[in-house]
């Protein structure tokens, strides 16, 4: 899956095994050439994660949905799927357009009581309206709206601030956001926050700068993961939301011995952030505790024994725990989210050998894994799968049961391809 001996597509990315310590141009033009590229996916007006019904959560009655995307070049589309109430199994998918075009092995989308599709190519975003009652069912609102840059990845929602933030990861990186109108769909806000001078002039060609964009829980910051121009580090930029807007200034965090800061993943309150670092012989992952600044104020790697591409992460409130799949090989990592200590890895069967997940969900009981069984051209040589496992017994220290393989092709036709994981309702702190 991963190509000649000194480069990795790993999460979508094709980078290096090593880099130069001098540099920063050679470096940053061998690091990042996208390729499947980051996705990031949330929910609006969405509940916290609890086994079962929970005072001021509302009694889930099956109403739920799983949503990945095709990435089609000639037209993008989401295939949305119902979530069993009782055993978490997919079925009855649905195709809707996006209105915006996929571009080859790239793309980025997030939900909410909307669902957002970033249509990486032709550098839009689309909005969908959910039907809390068929959360299949999804209505595009206006037109897919110019992400003001070039290539988007990924996009973060804020329902207190009706704010939509899509960040662009391509040779004119930054972030565009947009006010949500439940019948006109998005509208662009007037500014842009540029992180360009991390890149590098000319570009070289459409980049993966940047990762995964998120706000915190209470909304009043926003961040965002960069491969950044440190010696063998990235950087995490947060952008304080004063007064309903981002600050124009970031705050620019470096993390040591993360190389590619990729996913995002708060554990539950603003001060507690998991990032995930796919790249290879170096630590899968770093907690951090975030001050109310948004500097960094401790900074804890985790080594997860034999990563080759860290890329995504869930977390199981419920049980304190992340789940972290790796894009080359098929093995769940389980952290603990106190400690960021590995307690557990469990091996799973994916159709073509060594590769893994491209992305992953945790809801309620139940952990979703994307796998795209590509060849080392990444194309695709098998249809797409959506494996689901109860992660329940992990509370007992028992690994996780296979509940489901749900095969995309055989459920809902032969498609381009498949990226990326959402699950509605989603747990607002995530």
């Amino acid at each position: 899956m991963y190509g000649s001996k000194d480069r990795y597509e790993m999460c979508g990315i094709n980078i290096p095994s090593s880099l130069p310590e001098s540099g920063f141009l050679r470096r940053f033009k061998m690091l990042v050439k996208v390729l499947l590229a980051s996705l990031s996916l949330n929910v609006a007006s969405a509940w916290p994660f609890f086994p079962g019904p929970h005072p001021g959560q509302p009694h889930d009655s099956g109403r739920r949905a799983l949503y990945i995307q095709d990435n089609d070049p000639a037209g993008n589309n989401i295939i949305a799927a119902q979530i069993s109430d009782s055993n978490g199994k997919l079925s009855n998918p649905v195709k809707i357009p996006t209105g915006g075009k996929g571009l080859a092995r790239l793309i980025a989308a997030s939900q909410d009581s909307y669902v957002f599709a970033v249509n990486a190519g032709d550098h839009t975003l689309s909005v969908f309206k959910i039907d809390p009652n068929q959360p299949t069912s999804l209505q595009l609102l206006g037109k897919p709206a110019s992400t003001k840059g070039h290539t988007p990845v990924s996009v973060a929602y804020s329902e207190a601030l009706n704010m939509a933030c899509a960040l662009n990861a391509g040779d004119k990186p930054g972030v565009a956001c947009f006010e949500v109108d439940q019948r006109r769909g998005l509208t662009p806000l007037p500014f842009f926050l540029d992180i360009a001078e991390i890149a590098p002039s000319p570009p070289p060609g459409p980049l993966a700068i940047a990762a995964d964009i998120r706000f915190n829980p209470s909304s009043t910051a926003l961040f965002a993961t960069v491969v950044g121009g440190g010696a063998l580090s990235g950087d995490l930029y947060s952008w304080p939301i004063h007064f309903g807007k981002p600050s124009n200034k970031p705050v620019e965090i470096t993390l040591e011995g993360i190389t590619l800061p990729f996913s995002l993943n708060f554990l539950g309150s603003d001060s507690r952030l998991f990032v995930t670092n796919p790249h290879l012989n170096s630590d899968g992952a770093a907690l951090l505790d975030i001050a109310p600044s948004g500097q960094v104020t401790r900074l804890q790697n985790t080594t997860i024994p034999g990563q080759v591409a860290s890329c995504w992460a869930s977390y199981a409130p419920a049980i304190n725990n992340l789940f972290v799949i790796d894009a080359g090989r098929p093995v769940i990592t389980i952290v603990d989210a106190d400690s960021g200590s590995v307690t557990s890895q469990y091996n799973y069967t994916t159709p073509v050998p060594n590769t893994g997940g491209q992305d992953t969900k945790v809801d309620r009981n139940f952990l979703y894994i994307l796998t795209i069984p590509v060849n080392s051209n990444l194309e695709l040589i098998n249809s797409p799968q959506v494996l689901v496992y109860d992660v329940s017994p992990v509370q007992r220290g028992a690994t996780p049961s296979e509940v489901q393989s749900f095969d995309i092709f055989q459920v809902a036709g032969s498609l381009p391809g498949a990226i990326g994981l959402a699950v509605y309702p989603t747990p607002r702190f995530t």
